[in-house]
């Protein structure tokens, strides 16, 4: 019995191996293994420059085919050689994302002031060290929606962070709170948004689904990277942007707090 860990193994080996013989030296490798009942597995190479001329697709995929015949095992090959021209127009989704990131950033500073803008850059910056490390030790397939999936991940923290914040400001601003430390407000606000939260993590993981199902090739990749976009995103946000806050307002006190302790 043979796993599709052994399967990808021998295709690794075999595309290589082609490589190799053929003086064709790749510049990123990415793989993805399923783990459900109709496994399968993705092999994914960079290179730095065009090769599309260089590789026999045809002879690759005899290679490949018989280096599983000895598994039993049925196999489909498709061979994706996107050129870096193509690639690179992620560039122009990364700007548009980042640019979004940036005007969301600047109308926090504006209208929630100090503590709920920093409080939002500090959960951004988690959010994009958890993206990294989650995808580093999970072995997620980055290339080449690496740029774009890491922007998804602030554009994501950032938005559900504003929420966050204009919440903080009315709950501050609410009479009933008076007596609460902004631990005690930060604490209310991050429960009564779970629900939005769950919303846009269940609208996000049945858009990632079906690129991981219906998608081939990088789009698989897509569709994983998004999912861990979204869970470290609400992590963050929920987690802490409340936190950081409630530690930035000064003496722990909310607004209606001064207020009462000014009269």
């Amino acid at each position: 019995v043979y796993s599709i860990e052994d399967a990808k193994e021998k295709s690794q080996t075999a595309t290589e191996g082609y490589f190799s013989s053929n003086g064709l030296d790749f510049k990123d490798y990415a793989s993805y293994v399923s783990e459900d009942s109709d496994g399968y597995a993705i092999l994914n190479y960079k290179f730095a420059s065009d090769v599309t001329k260089t590789i026999n697709v045809a002879e690759l995929e005899e290679k490949i085919d018989t280096a599983l015949t000895s598994m039993n095992l049925e196999s489909e090959v498709t061979v994706s050689l996107a050129k870096n021209s193509e690639i690179n127009k992620t560039g122009y989704v990364v700007l548009a994302l980042g640019i979004s990131v940036v005007a969301i950033l600047v109308y926090l500073f504006f209208m929630e002031k100090f503590a709920s803008t920093i409080a939002t850059i500090a959960s951004l910056i988690i959010s994009v060290l958890l993206f990294i490390s989650v995808a580093t030790i999970a072995r997620v397939p980055m290339y080449p929606f690496s740029e774009t999936s890491l922007v998804v991940t602030a554009l994501l923290t950032v938005m559900l962070s504003a929420g966050l914040s204009s919440r903080f400001r009315e709950e501050t601003k609410n009479v009933a709170n008076a007596k609460k430390t902004s631990f005690e407000i930060a604490d209310i606000v991050a429960s009564a948004s779970i629900l939005r939260y769950l919303v846009v993590f269940i609208s996000v993981l049945i858009a990632s689904v079906l690129l991981i199902v219906l998608g081939s090739g990088y789009l698989k990749f897509l569709g994983i990277q998004f999912i861990v976009s979204v869970v470290v995103a609400i992590f963050s946000s929920i987690i802490w942007t409340p936190t950081i806050w409630a530690l930035l307002k000064k003496d722990g006190k909310t607004l209606t707090q001064k207020e009462a302790s000014k009269e």
